[in-house]
C-alpha cells in the first residue's frame, strides 16, 4: 500500500519491502516486455511501400524483425526529407493506380 506523509514522500510498505510505486514500475516493465514480444510474433501487413509488389512483399517478409524496423524507418525518414508536393491527393492516387495496377 502507498502511504503519503507529505507531498513527494512515499512510505515503504513493510509487507512488500518495496514501495507500491516501485512495484507498479516493475509490473509496467513486465507488461511492456510481454507486449513487445507479442508484436514480434504477430504478422502485421506493414511495408515500406504504399503498394508493394509480390516481389517486394517476399523480400520484406524474409527480413528479420530488426531489418524490417530499419527498412520502415528508412522509408519514414525518406518521406520526411522529401519536398512538399504540389499535387493533390487525387492526382497522386490516379498516378499510383496507373503505375501500380496491382494496388487498385
Amino acid at each position: 500500500m502507498l502511504a503519503k506523509t507529505d507531498p513527494g514522500s512515499v512510505v515503504r510498505d513493510p509487507r512488500f519491502g518495496r514501495s507500491s510505486v516501485e512495484f507498479l514500475a516493475i509490473i509496467g516493465v513486465f507488461a511492456y516486455n510481454i507486449l513487445m514480444n507479442m508484436l514480434e510474433t504477430i504478422s502485421i501487413d506493414v511495408y515500406p511501400w504504399a503498394a508493394p509488389t509480390k516481389e517486394q512483399r517476399a523480400w520484406f517478409d524474409a527480413l528479420s524483425p530488426d531489418e524490417k524496423r530499419k527498412a520502415i524507418q528508412a522509408a519514414i525518414d525518406e518521406g520526411f526529407e522529401s519536398p512538399v508536393s504540389d499535387k493533390s491527393i487525387d492526382d497522386i492516387i490516379r498516378e499510383a493506380r496507373a503505375e501500380f495496377p496491382h494496388a487498385s
